[in-house]
């Protein structure tokens, strides 16, 4: 959970570092007066090198822990992940 006190996190997981941040630290976001909202998400490990993330008002990045690693990149099933209906994650 993020929220204005603690605005950034970092989780390793494998080969790899998350930096995940509350959306209003980055200056693009949308603010409401008062209190940050709690933001929050999930990073779920299905290889070595394949992960699932999701939340909501958190900016994710990730760099692999070995110096000189590439991160390969696929956003093929994103939309899908992304898109909901009724609550629920679209089937296609």
């Amino acid at each position: 959970m993020l929220d204005e006190t603690h605005q950034t996190s970092t989780v390793e997981l494998g080969n790899y570092k998350f930096h995940v941040a509350h959306d209003y630290t980055f200056g693009w976001s949308k603010r409401s007066d008062g209190p940050w909202p709690r933001t929050g998400g999930i990073i779920i490990s299905i290889t070595p090198d394949e992960f699932f993330v999701a939340g909501s008002g958190v900016i994710v990045t990730c760099e692999p822990n070995t110096p000189g690693d590439r991160l390969r990149e696929s956003t093929g099933s994103m939309k899908a992940d992304l898109s909901m209906a009724d609550g629920l994650p679209d089937a296609g």
